[in-house]
């Protein structure tokens, strides 16, 4: 067994030593080695969406739109081509289609024209629609529009009257004014403004004329019309006052002679033995 020389012992201690302070040394003078940081990760705020408008209520066609009528709501992600944003774009139109409740409000829904929602939605309330067959001679030369307001006249034959002439009177055919302030809806198959774009064209006269009567009017017109004829007058659109009228006959276009007046006499002079004298005579076909 070999005997450890302590001198030898101490100089390995030694150096060990030193490595150790060494060691500890070195680490101590170096830089302290930051950690490279975690990238940050950004958090996206949530879609909002676009909020579209659409119906609080059912709103019926024909009806004018406004703003008690519109809500919003908001969509994430594209909405349909005709969807509208703004209530400005919506109040005012009116809907040519029912919308329903909670319904996305679409261009294709609404008009800024009243007619495109159809002639039913144009006729007031307690009114009816009734269309009247004319010429353009019924129908004022063809300038009778719609939204204009008229009278409607009717000429009765003598068949359809009382026998009561006489010769001074001759026939009893009468005109009458049947109905006054009456609305125009539509003229043929137009039923609001002519488009400028057409308003030169030159159009095939109208064959109807579509009035808004109340429904005892409506009976008034479709008896008159399988009596008599039937022309309109064009009323001034200020012009709303009723008035009365007295049934003209021909009596009364033919003067105070045929009303049973004093009748017309004509003068003849007549030669006698060489004497003149002036007689008076009445007029061929009058009655003594």
């Amino acid at each position: 067994m070999l005997r450890s020389n302590p001198t030898t012992l101490f100089l390995a201690a030694g150096l060990l030593c030193a490595a150790v302070v060494v060691t500890y040394g070195t680490i101590r003078l170096m830089p302290a080695r930051t950690p490279a940081p975690a990238p940050v990760v950004e958090a996206l705020p949530p879609d909002p969406g676009i909020a579209a408008v659409i119906a609080k209520r059912m709103i019926q066609r024909g009806e004018v739109i406004s703003q008690a009528d519109l809500d919003f709501i908001r969509i994430t992600g594209p909405l349909p081509p005709t969807a509208l944003t703004s209530a400005d774009a919506v109040v005012g139109k009116v809907a040519v289609a029912d919308i329903m409740p909670f319904q996305l409000v679409l261009t294709s829904l609404m008009s800024a024209d009243p007619a495109r929602a159809g002639i039913a939605s144009l006729v007031p309330t307690g009114y009816r629609a009734i269309e009247l067959r004319t010429t353009d001679e019924v129908a004022v030369g063809n300038f009778v529009h719609a939204g204009d307001h008229v009278d409607v006249e009717l000429v009765l034959p003598d068949a359809v009257l009382p026998n009561t002439s006489d010769a001074r009177r001759g026939s009893t055919a009468e005109g009458r004014t049947l109905l006054q302030n009456v609305v125009v809806l539509a003229v043929g198959e137009q039923l609001g403004a002519v488009p400028e774009a057409a308003a030169n064209q030159k159009h095939e006269p109208p064959r109807g004329v579509t009035l808004a009567l109340k429904p005892e009017q409506v009976s008034q017109l479709t008896l008159a019309r399988s009596l008599g004829s039937l022309f309109l007058t064009l009323r001034n659109p200020s012009d709303v006052e009723d008035v009365m009228v007295d049934p003209v006959r021909l009596a009364g276009l033919r003067g105070a002679a045929a009303q049973g007046g004093e009748p017309a006499k004509r003068a003849i002079e007549l030669i006698t033995g060489g004497q003149t004298r002036t007689i008076y005579s009445q007029t061929p076909g009058a009655q003594p």
